[in-house]
């Protein structure tokens, strides 16, 4: 880890974009939730949870959760035994038959 002095100095090198993108991607998270979030939530389960399950890291299973990751069909059905739902309840296909998490559509 560095130290404070360096880890702004990072940042202010970085810029005002590279921390205009950070704090969208937290808000993304936040107020565009996808249905695997709502599941995971109802059914107990913390993302380090289901990242331990499914055996990949925190923050490739974070990506996912937020619908930026396509997954194969394998953790697809993964997922689902493990949330206890049908497959197209929380997946869905992009224009490429890519699956992705599923927004909440706002009405």
């Amino acid at each position: 880890m560095g130290s404070n002095a360096g880890n702004r100095k990072v940042a202010k090198n970085r810029g005002v974009e590279w921390k205009a993108n950070l704090k969208r991607g937290r808000l993304d998270a936040e107020l565009n939730p996808t249905k695997l979030k709502i599941y995971r939530i109802k059914a107990n389960f913390s993302q380090s949870d289901m990242a331990e399950i499914l055996c990949v890291s925190l923050s490739t299973y974070g990506a996912i959760e937020r619908g930026k990751r396509f997954i194969k069909p394998k953790m697809v059905k993964e997922i689902a035994e493990v949330l206890e739902l049908a497959p197209k309840t929380i997946f869905a296909k992009t224009k490429d038959k890519k699956f992705i998490a599923a927004p909440i559509k706002k009405p």
